[in-house]
């Protein structure tokens, strides 16, 4: 890095060693379970980010006194300040400590930076809802023993996930009802006895009553942070009322998830100790620090337990391995109604003419889909160690994976080899293979690796994959995501494509696979495609993944594609036919006023063609994807032979129409509509290829 962008380290060190004495001062005189929990509180539905609290609870060692008087607003101020100082400083020391230069002049930094990174502050490794789907297909089944090697099982983590979730959320509600309450007697207040409410608020200036008001709320908020404790933090004896039942394992599991000691936390990553322990507790109080983590926690510690268990290890490794196949083929056929699926395919490889198995197929019209799972776990040395061991991981997890999707494509593709598939038990499986013109090569894994697979930048200068061949690599909590906002088989197509597509390009660098997905929400890459990157070396893509904590993790609006309802009804319709499901891509990728100017247009058609009492149609063509359309609006009462002739028509018309246009590689489709049916369609045909 140049000298003329480096930070006076030296005077910034001073700068926080001065500002660490003063926090310490300032945690020492006020109670730090109720600015733990006001800054959970803001990381959840504010701004503030969740190093903030973590750091308060690494300082409780350095603290003479964990009670203290209640806070207020600029005591919060005053702590973000401090504490976002000192964890800037500190990760700039990291990354040049740990920064070396190879032989390609290119940082390399230790596997726990490169790790955590992978990480998003406020997601952890996924979201809950599909977190439990998932876990309890992976570990429901081994119950029994899990209770007899750690004391509690599945079912108590989803009891005390639930408890937390449920109680912290009951008490903020009944505090949220109370302080409604209390707002509206002081606006009363203050409308019925100015003097009284002076009383109250002394500043307030009488005549100004947006003023006013605004007083009442922040003197409500500085009430509400001096109770999140009350809401945030809970007694052990809490459980036995709000968990139903016999609580030892659930009381057991919570015990085991709880860090003992706290000074962990200063000689380690915060991410990883909360990660396998998001519990700590506090004057005989539990606090949840990260609530994802409990399942992640669980995870490792059920995993660890099964796979070193003598009578479990080699039924749950083979269970762990047809769990992520399976989860991944049912969540692709989701969303591709009607597609052909397989699982555990064996085939004759053309290389070598082994049997050769393949984890899953799906064939949807024309795509294909070879996954290939790996459900290995990035062990805690190589995260804790350097960059080179997480490297070989992801060679393990994902280059295998990748490697055994290009030998079974190779193997069912070469016209001069059979692939003779079939399943385990030797059955000829009969799987059509002349038709697919587009294969989607699908490497899938159990951990988050990120950086390794959604970096282009980092993707394509590792030289992992063929530039020719590139892969959808994903990991299955992140399909659960894209399955769950791209429920349509063209939007989920799509995306693959224009995902794959924009994956090659060395200048870019992009997190993770829900930015990539959020951008596609927002533009269908399309802003992302047309970057002007000449004279560039690095584009550097915001992320873009918000809006996916907010609707799993604050109950906010889920994020999904503009699709006029004219339009859903109509490739609903046209999907019924063979040729519906690609025409539809005429125009079902446009965006709002595209929608919204296609549908004035071919309404008023329709309706000019009532009117008339005659039949006509409408002509219209997508650069992008290369297709045009005729929508063949028709009195049903004419003869077979006559429509016939008037498709035949309407098709000559069509082509003298379009032939100012360069139309080389373009489809034109014929969508046959009975005028005043509400747009019924009754045909879809491929009529020209130009």
């Amino acid at each position: 890095m140049s000298d003329e962008f480096m930070p006076d380290l030296k005077g910034l060190g001073e700068e926080c060693e001065a500002k660490h004495g003063e926090l310490i001062n300032l945690l020492n005189d006020i109670d730090i379970k109720s600015a733990i929990a006001a800054f959970k509180f803001e990381s959840i539905f504010g701004s503030s980010l969740p190093i903030i609290y973590e750091t308060l609870i690494a300082k409780i060692p350095h603290l003479e006194s964990c009670d203290g008087r209640y806070i207020t607003q600029s005591d919060l101020e005053e702590i973000s300040e401090k504490i976002e100082l000192g964890s800037f400083l500190t990760r700039f020391k990291e990354m040049s400590k740990n920064a070396k230069n190879t032989s390609e002049d290119k940082p390399s930094l230790g596997g726990l930076s490169s790790y955590a990174a992978n990480k998003n502050f406020i997601r952890g490794e996924f979201y809950d809802v599909h977190a439990k789907d998932y876990l309890e297909a992976l570990f429901g089944q081994f119950s029994g023993d899990l209770i007899a090697a750690n004391g509690f099982c599945y079912n108590d983590v989803l009891d005390i996930f639930d408890f937390v979730n449920k109680t912290s959320m009951q008490k903020l509600i009944s505090y949220q009802d109370g302080s409604k309450t209390k707002r509206d007697e002081l606006i009363s207040l203050f409308k019925a006895d100015k003097k009284a409410f002076l009383k109250v608020f002394p500043k307030a200036k009488i005549k100004n009553k947006n003023q006013c008001y605004k007083m009442i709320d922040g003197a409500l908020y500085v009430d509400f942070l001096n109770h999140a404790t009350d809401v945030l933090f809970f007694k052990l004896g809490d459980i036995d009322a709000g968990v139903t039942g016999d609580n030892s394992n659930v009381k057991a599991l919570l015990k085991h998830l709880t860090v003992n000691d706290l000074t962990e936390l200063e000689s380690t990553n915060s991410y990883n100790v909360f990660s396998k322990k998001p519990f700590i507790c506090l004057d005989d109080s539990y606090f949840c620090v990260h609530l994802d983590m409990l399942l992640t926690a669980f995870y490792q510690v059920s995993d660890d337990c099964l796979r070193q268990g003598a009578k479990t290890q080699k039924r749950y490794n083979k269970h762990r391995a047809a769990t992520l196949e399976r989860k991944a083929v049912s969540l692709i056929t989701s969303v591709l109604d009607g597609a052909e699926a397989y699982e555990e395919v064996y085939y004759d490889s053309i290389h070598t003419g082994d049997r050769c198995e393949v984890d899953g197929l799906v064939k949807f019209r024309n795509t294909l889909f070879i996954i290939e799972a790996k459900a290995h776990r990035v062990s805690p040395p190589a995260i804790e160690g350097k960059a080179l061991r997480i490297e070989k991981h992801v060679e393990q997890i994902v280059n295998s994976a990748y490697s055994q999707c290009i030998r079974a494509r190779e193997s069912m593709f070469d016209v001069s080899h059979a692939p003779n598939l079939r399943d385990e038990n030797g059955r000829a499986i009969d799987l059509d293979l002349t038709d697919v013109t587009d294969v989607i090569l699908l490497p899938i894994s159990q951990e988050r690796l990120d950086e390794f697979t959604s970096n282009p930048q980092y993707v394509m200068s590792s030289g992992r994959f063929r530039p020719s061949d590139m892969p959808w690599a994903i990991n299955i909590f992140d399909l659960y995501v894209v399955t769950d906002m791209l429920p349509q088989p063209h939007d989920f197509l799509d995306y693959i494509h224009r995902r794959i597509k924009s994956s090659d390009n060395q200048k870019m660098y992009i997190h993770d696979e829900l930015d990539w997905l959020g951008y596609y929400l927002s533009d269908r890459l399309r802003g992302i495609e047309n970057i002007d990157d000449e004279g560039i070396d690095l584009v550097a893509i915001e992320p873009n993944s918000d809006k996916f904590d907010d609707f799993y993790l604050k109950n906010g609006e889920k994020p999904q594609l503009y699709t006029h309802e004219f339009f859903s009804k109509l490739v609903h319709e046209m999907c019924q036919y063979e040729n519906g499901f690609e025409c539809a891509k005429t125009f079902c990728f446009f965006n709002k006023q595209g929608q919204k100017e296609l549908k004035d247009m071919v309404t008023k058609q329709e309706q000019n063609l009532v009117t008339k009492r005659k039949s006509g149609s409408v002509v219209f063509s997508n650069e992008e994807q290369k297709k045009a359309s005729i929508f063949c609006f028709y009195v049903p009462k004419h003869e077979e032979h006559e429509l016939e002739n008037f498709y035949t028509g309407r098709i000559d018309s069509a082509k003298e129409k379009l032939r100012g246009q360069d139309m080389s590689g373009y489809k034109l489709y014929l969508v046959k509509i009975p005028l005043m049916s509400g747009f019924s369609v009754t045909g879809v045909e491929l009529a020209h290829t130009f």
